[in-house]
């Protein structure tokens, strides 16, 4: 009894790690100025609320095909209750991270209930892959809370629609947490064809009654689309001309997924590892269907987030593709293409764990293939990870250091990726007489 109360602890205390030393690393690290698409974004949006000329539009209009109605509320909220403390933003950051965390936690949790297999075993894989600090782009800066949050929405709404059984309130629920996923990041056009699939997977073996829950579906699915086109202009989406783009670059496109896919494992070889998630995911999926038929069903959350995960890497190579071939490394997609591998070890675990006629060679290769995904994952976490968050410390903390003084340097301007001189300005004028963010008393 002693053993298994020392070896819970230990499990325990694997599971705490990641987080822990995320959230140090994240608050010793985080800097109160704004960066990036901040000053793009969010100060002219701070300028409309600080002079009263917020208007409904300036909240649902796109940007770059996004509609981020959800997060701009949050940013407004947060400035004006804090005088724009960024570190507040990323406090949430740390907060919906540790929500997306608990959800899958309970979902898994509830899945290996019902294969019959210990879920405590992964759960440490679990937090590993969550709070990896590759994602330091998105931890470590503010304006990323609509991928956190729409992350967040998105897989409760997945796990609703995939728990059985299946009611029209869980329809209805996961068809709104649909609507606010679309409503926070432009990622949430994906969410209802992979419901679709979801309610067909639910709804296949029962009566015609079933033609209700469609119904209400397609009725939110409708809306959802009608409120993500409203006030997103053509310039905004695009679509015609990037898929034109992918097309005429088909190898291009493929590589871009491929690096999208694997880059939460290792950046350096972000293609090969692509190309080994996509053959495990299949290969994976295809066997527990064949011979593990009784777990698949139960299986369909998990599969549904990792065919996210693709769809997420399918899009974004469509709309960034037409940039740079290196966009697919950028760290904040590690948060959309971490649930690829996330579903792809939690499949391997299946295996390797479930009592079947599998054969010791097949458990073999699936372990040393969930050892290999496991140990990148952390070598990139704490090599890569750490240096990019002491990087972006340094860094942000001379710009904060230098826009106290005057004259600003050249560079301040450039690192923090403003192009317009007399914009940059303007608006550190704006931060300086409401005393927001560094100028805040």
């Amino acid at each position: 009894m002693k053993k298994l109360n020392i070896n819970r602890l230990l499990l325990y205390s694997l599971i705490f790690l990641p987080w822990y030393l995320l959230i140090t690393q994240t608050f010793y690290c985080s800097v109160n100025i704004p960066y990036w698409e901040q000053w793009r974004l969010e100060i002219p949006l701070l300028e409309s609320l600080y002079t009263k000329t917020l208007t409904f539009n300036d909240l649902f209009c796109g940007y770059l095909g996004h509609k981020l109605f959800f997060p701009k509320i949050i940013w407004c909220l947060i400035a004006y209750m804090t005088n724009w403390n960024i570190i507040y933003e990323i406090a949430l950051n740390l907060i919906l991270g540790t929500g997306i965390f608990l959800i899958l936690w309970t979902k898994i949790k509830r899945i290996c209930e019902l294969i019959k297999i210990q879920s405590i075993y992964f759960i440490p894989i679990l937090s590993v892959i969550i709070f990896s600090l590759k994602q330091n782009e998105n931890w470590l800066n503010g304006i990323h809370i609509h991928i956190f949050l729409s992350i967040f929405f998105s897989l409760q709404g997945i796990a609703l629609i995939t728990t059985s059984p299946l009611s029209l309130k869980k329809v209805i629920l996961s068809g709104i947490l649909g609507i606010m996923t679309m409503l926070s990041n432009g990622n949430g056009v994906l969410f209802f064809p992979i419901t679709l699939i979801a309610l067909y997977i639910q709804l296949r073996n029962t009566t015609p009654s079933s033609k209700k829950y469609f119904l209400t579906w397609s009725l939110l699915c409708a809306l959802s689309f009608f409120l993500f086109i409203y006030k997103n202009s053509a310039n905004d989406i695009n679509l015609i001309h990037n898929i034109t783009f992918c097309l005429h670059h088909p190898v291009k496109y493929i590589t871009f997924t491929f690096m999208f896919l694997g880059n939460p494992i290792s950046t350096r070889f972000a293609i090969l590892f692509g190309i080994l998630e996509v053959v495990v995911f299949l290969w994976t999926t295809s066997y527990i269907y064949i011979f593990l038929r009784e777990s698949f069903n139960k299986l369909s959350f998990i599969i549904l987030i990792g065919c996210y995960s693709i769809c997420i890497a399918l899009l974004c190579g469509i709309s960034r593709l037409n940039w740079n071939l290196l966009c697919a490394l950028q760290s904040r997609y590690i948060t959309f293409s971490m649930f690829f591998l996330l579903a792809n070890s939690f499949l391997l675990y299946i295996i390797i764990s479930k009592r079947s006629n599998s054969s010791k060679l097949i458990k073999l290769m699936c372990i040393w293939c969930l050892v290999i995904f496991v140990s990148f994952t952390i070598h990139g976490s704490i090599t890569i990870g750490l240096l990019r968050f002491e990087d972006n410390y340094r860094s942000l903390k001379f710009c904060q250091t230098s826009l106290l003084k005057e004259p600003h340097p050249d560079e301040v301007r450039q690192f923090l990726c403003i192009d317009n001189s007399l914009s940059f300005k303007n608006k550190l004028t704006f931060l300086k007489q409401n005393k927001l963010s560094l100028f805040k008393e």
